[in-house]
């Protein structure tokens, strides 16, 4: 019983790294990034710029890239940043692993009481499914967000339909998130507008 504790405790501080307590998006950490980094700190320009695809959004302001070869904690690492900004500003980042859904829920549950444990205010607590606008036929995602004042932080176990033909191909996995106030709202209200 005492190495499952152990366990669970090490993968606590090894996937989500945060400071003691917390009420600002930008103390959190992820693969030792934080909201309002320049992800010039960690990522060649020349690498960052490479990387910048085809995004999903209507609108431009912002636009994410995919690192998959240089974590240690994360098989993928996402970053957000504004179209214009030459400093590589971070407004959102996103660690995910693949991995089973009911995996996915029971490392939720361990992660999100660690986070909800070192947030010293939060102004909501939500926990919903996601459908995707049902776009990917039965795909969903379960969501536990923790807003505080300028921003959030989100886990989220994807559950994609293998029946649909575009979501059959994509792994399920668990994603944890942190974003600024300013991009969730440009991402709810103005992105795919």
């Amino acid at each position: 019983m005492l190495i499952r504790k152990l366990i669970i405790y090490l993968f606590l501080i090894c996937f989500f790294q945060f400071q003691a307590k917390a009420d600002d998006i930008r103390e959190f950490e992820i693969e030792g990034m934080s909201i309002s980094d320049s992800a010039l700190n960690f990522y060649d320009k020349g690498k960052i710029l490479s990387l910048k695809n085809k995004q999903p959004y209507k609108d431009d302001t912002y636009y994410t890239v995919e690192f998959n070869d240089e974590n240690k904690t994360y098989e993928t690492i996402t970053l957000t940043f504004k179209k214009s900004d030459e400093n590589f500003i971070i407004h959102s980042i996103t660690g995910y692993n693949f991995m089973q859904y009911d995996q996915c829920l029971a490392k939720q549950k361990l992660i999100a009481g660690d986070i909800k444990s070192v947030i010293k205010k939060i102004v909501n607590e939500k926990n919903y499914d996601s459908d995707y606008g049902d776009a990917y036929g039965k795909s969903f995602a379960t969501v536990v967000e923790f807003v505080i004042d300028n921003g959030s932080a989100r886990i989220w176990c994807d559950n994609f339909d293998k029946n649909n033909d575009i979501a059959k191909t994509w792994p399920n996995a668990i994603n944890v998130d942190l974003s600024t106030k300013e991009f969730l709202y440009w991402l709810d209200n103005i992105a795919y507008k």
